[in-house]
């Protein structure tokens, strides 16, 4: 007999934001997983009825709010919904084999001397499999620059800055959080004015000459210090493109996804009170 978990009460606790949050990390899994294997084949919108960003985002959150899968503390909302939706590939990966025996998993034909590769069950993840972008953490090359121009980064940031409060406001936030996702939160601020302030600062940050002293170092601890302010900043626009280009690869926008996959989640929930 199967057995139903009620996840009500961490559900009630879960904010549009964390749900944004954590389709973000589903999203960004779910490119990892799935890259080139969308087309055709056992992921194809032929195969599954829908794209298969969306399937995947779906049924894992149904799962989740029907009590399929038992909320556990030790994982966040979107690493939950990741080991769902890995759980969802692998039984739909070897339905895919069974109902066609010579084809891969996308959609091509298999070579006679090549043994299918079986899926685990339920994939386990630990810390540092957490990332599955291709986020760079940017490197500070080599060479030296003056102690001034050292001196100086921080007055210029917060100089490009000065006549806007809210971009003052922003990047005192970078300076004090330790990812791009973290900016909301800090701020208070809903994520699509985080991504437009982030573009905004960088504008500025391009056409003044911090965007030519990059990939300079110095020996310094203070000068190292101002350095590594410049690399987070450049970092943090990394991270910030990498979550929408995992919606693009998907053929969609992360603004128009969302809104979608949130009334969707509202719906749902609403559905499970009944």
């Amino acid at each position: 007999m199967k057995v139903y978990h009620d996840n009500s009460v961490r559900l009630d606790g879960v904010t549009d934001r964390d749900w944004r949050e954590a389709l973000d990390e589903l999203t960004d899994y779910l490119r990892w997983r799935l890259r080139g294997k969308t087309q055709r084949g056992a992921h194809s919108e032929r195969e599954l009825g829908m794209p298969a960003l969306d399937y995947y985002q779906e049924e894992a959150v149904v799962k989740l709010i029907e009590g399929d899968w038992k909320w556990q503390d030790r994982f966040s909302l979107g690493k939950q919904l990741e080991r769902i939706a890995a759980d969802l590939i692998t039984k739909q990966v070897q339905k895919w084999e069974r109902e066609h025996p010579f084809l891969t998993e996308d959609g091509r034909c298999k070579r006679d001397d090549v043994i299918p590769e079986r899926k685990p069950e339920l994939i386990e993840y630990t810390d540092e499999m957490e990332q599955y972008s291709d986020i760079l953490d940017p490197s500070t090359g080599s060479g030296q620059v003056r102690q001034e121009e050292l001196d100086e980064t921080y007055d210029v940031v917060y100089g490009l800055v000065a006549d806007d409060e809210e971009l003052t406001r922003y990047v005192s936030a970078i300076e004090h959080c330790g990812n791009f996702k973290d900016l909301p939160e800090h701020t208070g601020w809903e994520m699509k004015k985080v991504y437009r302030l982030m573009e905004k600062l960088m504008r500025r940050i391009r056409r003044s000459k911090l965007a030519e002293g990059r990939g300079k170092t110095e020996d310094s601890d203070e000068g190292k210090k101002r350095m590594r302010f410049i690399d987070k900043i450049y970092r943090f626009e990394a991270e910030s493109k990498s979550a929408e280009e995992n919606y693009r690869a998907f053929g969609t926008t992360r603004e128009e996804h969302q809104k979608k996959m949130l009334e969707f989640i509202r719906k749902k929930l609403e559905e499970k009170k009944r």
